[in-house]
């Protein structure tokens, strides 16, 4: 997971790995917080993680990246079942002090995003503007300033409070806590645009790819070294398998026992209308050519290990 969701949501993620590490469980799971988004790419690509944490737009870059490269793809796993407020919220917001009504008034203002894998706080506003832009026109030559904030708090403080920019990108729900912890919200904000809601974050995992295989077993490989090799895999599959069950049983739990209301994690099954989603979110980029931009950087990375 990325580290920033860790600290963002520390007591849940740690109920949530420790229903692995007990008797009754068949397998251990080994959390991995990444710093970036791009420690946690190089940890999938370099088969160190078999499950990562993302969301949605990520996954379609990364799945896009795979099919590149063939030696490896990817799948979804389990969706976060976000709550009712936080399905709502899960929008990306432009916001600002200025006094643009509309994105043609925002030439020459300054602009914040925050890290650039983030779906809400980078890549589905920076594709709207782009598709927003007049013919000719690239983003760094229609602001006067672009400036990527560490955190969304961050990107807040500077334009409420240091006048450092005038426009940010965050999510919903961070607008709603804007709203309320601000009281010259009203007065000095507005929003300019806001998307419609987005797929939720997701597990995915790693299905061995032909090729893949192919590299790992010499085409004249004794039967015993294919044999074994097979079995790795068979292993690997095992421990996905084990890792949903556990999920599911879980989730009855938190049911069974009213638990929701603790904002506890909670995953399900991939169903069709999430894969409707995610396409209708891969269509959304792919026309407006910023995924593929994303891709293009994930393909240039050099191979690195994630210790």
């Amino acid at each position: 997971m990325p580290t920033v969701s860790h600290e963002f949501s520390k007591e849940n993620w740690e109920d949530f790995f420790g229903k692995f590490n007990g008797k009754k469980t068949e397998i251990s799971i080994k959390p991995f917080y990444a710093t970036s988004f791009d420690e946690l790419i190089y940890g999938f690509k370099n088969n160190n993680l078999d499950a990562v944490y993302i969301n949605a737009a990520i996954f379609l870059e990364l799945k896009k990246y795979a099919k590149e490269k063939e030696d490896f793809n990817i799948s979804e796993l389990l969706v976060h079942q976000y709550s009712e407020l936080e399905s709502r919220n899960n929008r990306a917001v432009l916001l600002t002090t200025s006094d643009s009504e509309y994105i043609s008034d925002t030439k020459n203002n300054r602009i914040t995003f925050t890290d650039k894998k983030s779906m809400t706080g980078y890549i589905i506003p920076n594709t709207y503007l782009k598709s927003k832009m007049p013919k000719n026109t690239k983003i760094e030559n229609w602001f006067s300033k672009i400036d990527y904030s560490l955190t969304k708090d961050q990107a807040v403080s500077n334009l409420i409070k240091k006048n450092k920019t005038d426009i940010i990108a965050i999510d919903s729900l961070t607008l709603k806590k804007i709203a309320e912890n601000n009281q010259d919200y009203n007065s000095k904000c507005k929003i300019l645009w806001r998307s419609q809601p987005l797929p939720e974050n997701l597990f995915c995992m790693i299905n061995f790819s032909k090729k893949k295989i192919d590299e790992n077993i010499d085409t004249e490989a004794s039967s015993d070294v294919k044999k074994k090799y097979n079995e790795k895999v068979a292993d690997y599959m095992n421990v996905i398998r084990n890792f949903k069950d556990i999920v599911y049983k879980r989730n009855k739990e938190i049911t069974k026992y009213n638990l929701l209301s603790k904002n506890l994690m909670v995953f399900e099954a991939v169903t069709n209308e999430y894969k409707d989603k995610l396409t209708k979110l891969d269509k959304y980029l792919s026309n407006n050519k910023q995924s593929q931009h994303n891709i293009n950087i994930l393909m240039q990375m050099e191979t690195k290990n994630v210790k």
